[in-house]
């Protein structure tokens, strides 16, 4: 309880004085918009973010807690990128994440004790998402000019994230289209409440090969993938091939990959925090502390 209070605290001094929140320059939040094709869903709410990817390192020091705020640049497979981006060079694709947050709702953020593989447990700092937010997690492909090639939804609702949904290129698959199967499979060690758990992601997908897709197509929600063989699909993207919340899930409670090591994000979003560099709540988003 005192943790949270002090959390309070430190969550105003962080908003004083700066209205503008932690989203993406206006300048590049309508470059964005205005890059989502015809027929996906543009919630007026719907702001894009960039932050620094970390973590929350717990373990105990001289007998004490300790919880800091570490870069995640030693993320493993299956979360260190957007699903089924794996194997694409990363010079012909980059993601943008955003939230459709509900008017004037707010983050939930408060303490909840966890296994941290250490002499016992350790605070770490959750959030929860208000019912009916929205996460967006848009694939473009590098160019001149750039162009979306998938849009991916997920909704939160009252019992958790509901099933993503899939925006792709709305264009016909040719009845003798060639197909491409691809199987794959990530397999690393998670800790779970103090005891080792193997965790295998197993995933299989087929791409339908289509003619080179235009520009200004509308997308529609889809389950199959059209790829064009690089002219808009990138070389090596195979899709998810599984459940989005298979990855997703691996962000909650006590989930870590080794010592102090846990996996970034919170409520099932691997990209959002709600922390400063210095790891002090960033109140110039909308935090409302739980105590």
């Amino acid at each position: 309880m005192k943790k949270l209070l002090v959390l309070a605290a430190v969550l105003l001094m962080a908003g004083s004085g700066r209205a503008q929140a932690p989203w993406l320059p206006e300048a590049e939040q309508a470059a964005l918009r205005a890059l989502l094709p015809e027929g996906v869903p543009i919630p007026s709410t719907l702001k894009f973010y960039r932050l620094l990817q970390v973590y929350q390192s717990l373990y105990f020091l001289n007998g004490h807690e300790q919880r800091d705020i570490v870069p995640a640049t030693d993320q493993k497979d299956p979360w260190r990128v957007s699903g089924g981006m794996h194997w694409t060079p990363a010079v012909q694709w980059r993601n943008a994440t955003g939230l459709a947050l509900p008017a004037g709702s707010r983050i939930q953020v408060y303490g909840e004790y966890v296994d941290a593989g250490a002499p016992g447990p350790v605070q770490k700092i959750m959030w929860r998402f208000p019912t009916g937010t929205v996460a967006y997690d848009v694939l473009i492909r590098r160019g001149s000019p750039e162009r979306v090639f998938e849009v991916r939804t997920h909704a939160r609702l009252k019992s958790g994230w509901g099933n993503a949904q899939k925006y792709r290129p709305a264009v016909a698959i040719p009845v003798m289209a060639p197909t491409e199967r691809w199987e794959w499979s990530f397999t690393s060690t998670l800790f779970q409440n103090g005891f080792q758990v193997p965790f295998t992601i197993a995933a299989a997908t087929s791409l339908k090969v289509v003619p080179p897709i235009p520009p200004g197509v509308r997308f529609e929600h889809r389950d199959d993938l059209p790829h064009d063989m690089g002219s808009l699909i990138p070389k090596d993207y195979i899709g998810t091939g599984t459940s989005c919340a298979s990855c997703h899930n691996n962000t909650v409670v006590g989930h870590r990959t080794g010592y102090g090591t846990a996996v970034r994000g919170g409520d099932g979003r691997f990209t959002w925090h709600p922390f400063l560099p210095n790891g002090n709540l960033d109140g110039r988003w909308p935090l409302a502390i739980v105590e």
